[in-house]
């Protein structure tokens, strides 16, 4: 669809926004099969997945309202990120652009993170085993660091060629490559603070994960990188070094919120009621 192979007009951009809005058709679909045909304990109706407790579904969406409010906020905040080197030239931005292509090949790993949080935490806290669900979130903190050394050194590797595969000005690649050095290098701290957020929002502490991720985006990180953008003459390199940097003081923040345990509760449990004797 992007480019008309095999009889198909050549779409575009707009041939690969068909192409991805039918692959998640295709995955739901997929989905909604498998829950209905496969004998397991998920096995259900069609019907069924529409009947929801409301008391549940009332703590969903109290919980859920925070979060799609923090995950807008913190995607504008990208936007503004983004502007802000571009302010350093069209150079600037094309390597920008490269980094962040580039970088998504070991990015990757956080959705990972992410999956495994859910599963061996949220799952945990659901089941009301609350000391079983710490001792996870220890083990994928210190998972999440390996798997992310592992990840880095591979970036770093790929930054010494891949940019070489862009029809792009030297200069241009030069930055890159540069930009993807600094991402392997950050990566662990990255990979750390991914799983510091889902391990906060598994129990439902939206407080915390606002703060460290939209919040901490908005009242630390571009606040600093407009600043660099419009009252420095940095290179658009150090600017990217300087705000990557930044999240190390974020880990440290949301480290503490961790060891608060504020997260530690399960969402699924019904609160006893009080009764009066």
């Amino acid at each position: 669809l992007i480019f008309g192979y095999l009889g198909f007009p050549a779409l575009g951009v707009f041939g690969a926004a068909i192409a991805t809005l039918m692959s998640r058709v295709l995955e739901v679909s997929l989905t909604i099969v498998l829950l209905m045909v496969r004998g397991t304990i998920f096995k259900t109706s069609l019907k069924s997945l529409f009947v929801i407790d409301r008391k549940l579904l009332i703590n969903v969406i109290v919980m859920a309202l925070p979060l799609t409010f923090n995950e807008a906020l913190w995607s504008s905040g990208q936007t503004a990120l983004f502007q802000a080197y571009s302010s350093r030239g069209d150079t600037a931005l094309a390597a920008m652009t490269i980094t962040n292509v580039v970088s998504q090949i070991v990015f990757v790993t956080f959705g990972g993170i992410a999956t495994a949080v859910a599963v061996l935490v949220g799952n945990t806290l659901g089941r009301n085993e609350l000391e079983l669900a710490k001792e996870n979130a220890k083990k994928l903190l210190f998972a999440a660091v390996i798997v992310a050394m592992i990840a880095g050194f591979i970036l770093f590797i790929l930054s010494f060629f891949i940019t070489n595969l862009y029809n792009a000005e030297e200069a241009t690649k030069e930055i890159a490559r540069f930009n993807l050095r600094v991402n392997a290098l950050f990566i662990p701290f990255y990979s750390f603070n991914v799983a510091l957020y889902f391990t906060l929002r598994s129990g439902g502490d939206t407080l915390s994960t606002i703060m460290i991720d939209s919040g901490y985006m908005w009242v630390v990180t571009v606040p600093i990188a407009m600043i660099l953008a419009n009252f420095t003459s940095l290179a658009v390199t150090l600017m990217f070094l300087i705000v990557q940097s930044l999240d190390i003081p974020k880990m440290l923040f949301g480290l503490w919120r961790y060891k608060k345990e504020y997260w530690v509760k399960n969402l699924a449990k019904e609160p006893e009621l009080e009764t009066s004797m």
